[in-house]
């Protein structure tokens, strides 16, 4: 399942979490403007969908190589109990490298408990008041066309949302690998936002 379903995400105010007990990320709460809050100590993502609130697992599926989240099937009251149609990840997967510096060429892949992210591109945004630029690694998960992480070192910057749910993002960046910051909003994207991650990134203790 894709980004799809979690449109409505950019609507609200949306709670993600993941069971950490080896503390994988450094703090226990962040704000990815303008659709997530994640809270690190919960393990539940809660969702506003069509007015109403709905509850969903997440599991910090992180090891030593990888920073991973995942969706988590629900687990319903007998007799209906699970959604034999659900895999975990099918809501929301993201995944990108642990190592404190990385050099992946563009296409490399990383796989992880049946789950396979590629270096899909870059992000260039100009450095406030410098006039130069930074540029981030954009990380897809496959089965997720809609959605990218994009990281500097092996910090979690921003998460870049296809609004309109078209698949534009990643034929996007097959054709063109790098998304300018000053083309997000515009002509050449639209419906694509750069959701900033306060405060700071997303990340923890990296490996060499």
């Amino acid at each position: 399942m894709a980004f799809g379903r979690l449109f409505p995400l950019l609507l609200s105010v949306v709670f993600l979490a993941a069971n950490a007990p080896a503390k994988t990320f450094d703090g226990a709460q962040y704000t990815a403007l303008p659709a997530f809050q994640i809270d690190l100590e919960q393990g539940r993502m809660h969702v506003i969908e069509e007015g109403r609130s709905r509850s969903y697992r997440l599991d910090d599926c992180s090891n030593d190589t990888v920073f991973c989240i995942r969706s988590l099937c629900s687990v319903y009251p007998a007799p209906i109990g699970r959604d034999p149609n659900c895999r975990a990840g099918d809501k929301l997967a993201l995944m990108w490298p642990r190592q404190c510096v990385f050099h992946y060429e563009l296409g490399s892949q990383i796989e992880h408990l049946g789950m396979t992210a590629r270096l899909a591109g870059y992000y260039s945004r100009k450095v406030h008041h410098t006039g130069l630029h930074s540029r981030e690694a954009v990380w897809m998960v496959d089965g997720h066309s809609d959605i990218g992480i994009a990281i500097r070192r092996n910090r979690a910057q921003r998460l870049l949302i296809d609004t309109a749910q078209s698949g534009q993002l990643s034929q996007h960046l097959a054709a063109q690998p790098v998304i300018d910051q000053s083309e997000i909003g515009t002509g050449a994207l639209p419906g694509i936002v750069a959701a900033s991650i306060l405060p700071a990134a997303i990340g923890g203790q990296c490996t060499e």
